[in-house]
């Protein structure tokens, strides 16, 4: 009796440490876009592309992957099959009304807690709304897996998201998805008593009607936290959420993000990456609405779209603290964020980081759970109140009509803000029609200071072109004038 107790309570504590063991590892191997691997090292850099994976994956949106705890795959699935690392489909699961490769966030693996020769496979129909439990047994070892339970249904009237992170007592996982004929978020529980089919039920957010709801939802990884990129709607959701009961709260609702669709939090939580035309890089650090609106920087516009038809699409936490984006229309890169929670350009944004070796990214990337990176607390106060926040015109730059540069401090440059903008030429002409200031290729600020070759510049009219483009208009022309007063 003895000895089955010390086994009973050796089970028991293996059960409770296994989720606490997940790591990053488990998302060291990605397989996107055209059977494209993407092998990751600790620092996350990307140490491998292969298309090594099946010629039957067709990764468009709503794919995922796992690893085992030493980063080498186990499983991945591009919404339509799942298949094994050697690239084999899985029995019983050739079955598309599972799932579907259309599906913004349409998978997602979670190694079951109750068994822990047990992993979990979520699934969602976009064309149905309906949301799938499949459950892969690797009792003879991942090489012979076999899916024991194939699309068990287990709510309707889910919409194109779903995220999972960790409970507060990092032994239990939380799986939400958004039901839109309740309006509310649903969050199952995922436990050493297993699967929890009644879930938690937060009625909050924006009012959905149909499945077609396209964006990301992501977590913090910390679990504070619950973004929603609501791109049929054009609005970004911000949550609070408590990790021990499963209830969320709005904080804010964040409008002016074109087409917001991708979304990743920063490791340290305190600036959220939304992706649509363009992307753009939110200041969390007090959730107010005066600061919000004025604390935002749009990092990157592919200038190869001129009119903004290459949208950014998915954003995904990789390895090592570093973001990953691809785009919609990809040219066989993905993009990187560096420094992902340094503020603003300081982020460092490379939109070619990885080539693809000539196939396509498609929409999405890896669903994972957020709490397998590295958790950083912060100390952000939540308050009591939800609020909306305008982010201001993503269109015209403002051009003033007068300025007057005599060492006051105070309107002493012809200043255009190019923040929201992107100005290829900006030129200042006398009403004689010579060239007195000119800049090219702004992304940040110009200004001129009211002098011609370190002379200042006579008092009277000035005239400008300028050509530019944005997130809302596509390349286009602006002339006007200014007065200059001394």
């Amino acid at each position: 009796m003895r000895y089955l107790i010390c086994f009973l309570l050796f089970f028991i504590q293996i059960t409770l440490t296994f989720c606490q063991g997940l790591t990053e590892l488990n998302a060291q191997t990605w397989v996107i876009g055209q059977n494209t691997v993407l092998k990751f090292n600790n620092s996350g850099d990307v140490q491998k592309v292969s298309q090594s994976a099946s010629s039957q994956f067709s990764g468009s949106e709503g794919v995922a992957s796992i690893s085992d705890t030493n980063g080498k795959l186990l499983f991945y699935t591009d919404g339509h099959k799942l298949f094994d690392k050697n690239n084999k489909v899985l029995l019983n699961m050739i079955l598309p009304s599972f799932g579907s490769s259309s599906t913004t966030q349409g998978c997602i693996f979670i190694p079951s807690i109750e068994n822990t020769l047990h992993i979990y496979m979520f699934s969602i129909s976009a064309s149905s709304g309906k949301f799938y439990l499949s459950v892969i047994d690797t009792t003879k070892g991942s090489d012979s897996a076999v899916v024991i339970k194939a699309g068990r249904l287990i709510s309707d009237s889910i919409s194109e998201q779903m995220c999972a992170v960790h409970h507060s007592d990092k032994n239990a996982i939380w799986v939400t998805v958004r039901n839109f004929g309740e309006r509310a978020f649903y969050s199952y529980l995922i436990s050493s008593n297993g699967f929890d089919s009644v879930p938690v039920k937060s009625f909050t957010g924006f009012n959905t009607k149909n499945s077609y709801v396209l964006g990301y939802m992501k977590y913090s990884a910390n679990g504070k936290f619950l973004a929603w990129a609501n791109n049929s709607n054009n609005i970004v959701q911000l949550f609070s959420f408590n990790n021990k009961t499963g209830h969320h709260k709005l904080i804010c609702t964040i409008r002016g993000v074109q087409d917001p669709y991708g979304i990743e939090f920063s490791p340290n939580n305190q600036f959220l990456y939304v992706a649509g035309y363009g992307l753009v890089q939110l200041d969390l650090r007090k959730l107010e609405r005066e600061y919000i609106a004025s604390n935002y920087t749009v990092l990157f516009r592919d200038s190869n779209c001129s009119t903004f038809k290459c949208p950014i699409s998915a954003i995904q936490r990789a390895p090592g603290n570093v973001l990953y984006f691809c785009k919609q229309y990809s040219d066989n890169y993905i993009g990187k964020i560096t420094k992902p929670d340094l503020k603003g350009l300081a982020c460092l944004v490379s939109d070619n980081e990885v080539d693809l070796l000539s196939a396509q990214s498609g929409e999405g990337l890896p669903n994972f759970i957020a709490s397998i990176f590295s958790v950083i607390e912060d100390s952000i106060e939540i308050p009591q109140d939800s609020f909306e926040v305008e982010l201001g015109a993503y269109g015209s730059p403002f051009f003033a009509n007068v300025f007057t540069p005599n060492n006051d401090l105070f309107n002493d440059t012809y200043t255009v803000d190019c923040k929201n903008n992107f100005i290829y030429n900006f030129t200042v002409y006398n009403r004689w029609g010579q060239i007195v200031f000119q800049q090219n290729n702004c992304s940040d600020v110009l200004a001129w200071d009211g002098k011609i070759n370190g002379i200042e510049a006579a008092a009277g009219v000035y005239f400008f072109t300028c050509e530019y483009s944005s997130f809302e208009e596509s390349r286009k022309v602006k002339n006007g004038f200014f007065e200059l007063i001394r």
